[in-house]
């Protein structure tokens, strides 16, 4: 959020960062940061979001959670990433 309130985005508009953990929770708070919001950028704080921030699901396997992130932010938003495949395949065979 301190890159988007400081203006980063904007001297930068090529800039993407990439945030794990499914965005820290970021897709899940876009409505209320805009809503909340009270500075002045060029366009709204999830806007930048949408369009500068890219998102990893680092361990945040739920199939529920990346629907909604790829719903909310687009699925060429979001990339899959573990540490441990194996893990990730094993719970995978599990619901089968």
């Amino acid at each position: 959020m301190r890159l988007i309130v400081n203006g980063v985005f904007d001297v930068f508009p090529d800039l993407r960062i990439v945030l794990g953990h499914m965005g820290e929770a970021l897709p899940y708070w876009l409505y209320r940061i805009d809503y909340m919001w009270r500075g002045h950028l060029q366009r709204k704080p999830s806007d930048y979001i949408r369009n500068n921030v890219l998102i990893a699901t680092s361990g945040v396997n739920g199939h529920a959670v990346l629907q909604y992130c790829n719903a909310v932010l687009g699925s060429d938003r979001t990339s899959i990433a573990c540490r441990n495949a194996e893990r990730v395949f094993r719970l995978s065979d599990q619901r089968r």
